[in-house]
């Protein structure tokens, strides 16, 4: 009983919405390039857009879907049931990244939403057939997301490494507790999420 108390806490502090802007922390506080290009007002005006595009909107769409009963939980348990808040979230991190895109900031932050981006939209289409673990993807973003940062600038942070890669556990492990997702449900979204913001940060790959 505690330890499904523990994955649904874990799963809720590390929800795939809250993923955007903890990657972003990350990046910042292990990459001084992104802390050297961009000024603290700025910075500051980076994090208040992700929030809103990323977090607040979506969770507002999804409360009003929950309200007209096209979700039947908060949770998207139900693979049929994930379209509509999933198609939501593409267009809310459009616009983020609409807004991101008119400001003069690094390469790598602006790739790494763009990634964010197609990563829900492969999820999207996937989840048309199959059901895929959104957690996964959001988690293994992060480490997707970290590593292409340490591979372009040759530098890495192991402590911010070691501490994901145990959250990563933590996450994946939870969702399994809890019976929410089979290890290929996970397996599938870990793999997704991680390369595609992988491959779209290290091959600056954006429009």
């Amino acid at each position: 009983m505690q330890l499904r108390i523990f994955s649904k806490l874990i799963s809720a502090l590390f929800h795939p919405l809250v993923m955007p802007i903890l990657a972003l922390f990350l990046g910042v506080a292990s990459d001084s390039l992104l802390e050297l290009y961009i000024n603290p007002a700025r910075l500051t005006m980076v994090y208040l857009i992700v929030a809103l595009t990323t977090i607040v909107f979506p969770v507002v769409s999804f409360l009003f879907l929950y309200r007209a009963k096209e979700i039947s939980n908060l949770q998207m348990t139900i693979r049929k049931e994930r379209f509509k808040p999933l198609i939501t979230t593409i267009l809310y991190y459009s616009l983020g990244y609409y807004l991101l895109r008119k400001g003069e900031l690094p390469a790598t932050l602006l790739t790494f939403i763009f990634g964010c981006i197609l990563a829900t939209i492969f999820a999207t289409i996937i989840n048309l057939k199959y059901k895929i673990s959104l957690h996964a993807i959001g988690i293994a973003g992060v480490m997707g997301y970290l590593c292409a940062l340490f591979h372009l600038h040759d530098n890495i942070n192991i402590y911010i490494l070691f501490g994901v890669i145990i959250i990563s556990g933590l996450v994946l492990t939870s969702r399994l507790i809890l019976k929410v997702h089979t290890q290929k449900e996970i397996y599938m979204g870990a793999f997704l999420g991680f390369f595609i913001i992988y491959l779209a940060v290290a091959n600056a790959l954006y429009i």
